[in-house]
């Protein structure tokens, strides 16, 4: 028979197993580089540890790693596996020929499983202002994760503890430097914005950028000069010709003898 002093220890070993097994348990980045082209390139990376996968695997769950394949498979996305150590996870790779189609791609509730549906209407609005000499571009929207919480038969807290060891980040690479963000952190180049995704809960992202329109700008550079060298010969040929002008009104009249 178990004396109660021996069942608190028991209890507190298992807790504390429990908390080691699942700290740091899930990792991912879902990086978005957007070219100066206007397109887009989506590399994305979800990884789990070694232990938990074998942990849901012995539970009578489907194994998570050919789950979230599929998953991201179904989006169009070129996928392959990884392992990282202790992490055993997929990494995720699709180009898109226009950026605003990025909102359609953000990670979401159903990246992690592909029965639940995401509200359209709280996908990232990423919009284009084309003006002649500069884009500018607009990320504005948020990533919806609060269909990622405990269910009621969490009773000893397990679901909970797993969540808050889920480290999600959405990292956004730009061709220039951002006016506006509010971003959680910005790397060390300055055009690289990272947010913490947080479980059971909306992520606001908001960014904007402007970016040179390269081509416009020459143009309008060497049209400048054109006109101005124009301008030059012009004065220039107008200062000859009164030069010429006044020489020849000073000249002496010819003599008839």
């Amino acid at each position: 028979m178990l004396i109660p002093g021996k069942l608190r220890w028991i209890s507190l070993i298992a807790s504390l197993s429990i908390f080691i097994l699942l700290t740091g348990c899930v990792k991912g980045d879902f990086h978005v580089t957007v070219n100066k082209d206007g397109s887009a390139d989506l590399d994305y990376k979800l990884g789990m540890q070694a232990q938990l996968i074998g942990l849901m695997s012995g539970n009578g769950q489907n194994d998570p790693i050919s789950e979230l394949k599929t998953n991201f498979e179904k989006q169009g996305f070129s996928v392959s596996q990884y392992r990282d150590g202790d992490y055993i996870g997929v990494a995720a790779k699709k180009h898109l020929n226009n950026s605003e189609e990025i909102g359609n791609a953000l990670p979401s509730q159903n990246i992690l499983n592909q029965n639940q549906k995401s509200n359209s209407s709280e996908m990232m609005n990423f919009s284009q202002d084309k003006g002649f000499f500069f884009t500018t571009y607009r990320y504005n929207g948020s990533v919806d994760l609060t269909d990622m919480k405990p269910d009621d038969k969490d009773t000893m807290g397990i679901q909970q503890m797993m969540l808050k060891q889920i480290d999600l980040k959405l990292t956004l690479s730009l061709p220039v430097k951002a006016d506006m963000q509010n971003a959680s952190r910005v790397l060390p180049d300055q055009q690289t914005y990272q947010w913490d995704l947080i479980p059971g809960t909306k992520g606001e992202v908001i960014l904007q950028a402007k970016v040179p329109n390269i081509t416009n700008i020459m143009i309008c550079s060497i049209a400048l000069l054109l006109i101005i060298g124009v301008i030059v010969v012009t004065f220039i040929k107008n200062r000859q010709r009164k030069a010429a002008a006044s020489l020849s009104s000073h000249e002496p009249p010819l003599s008839l003898e």
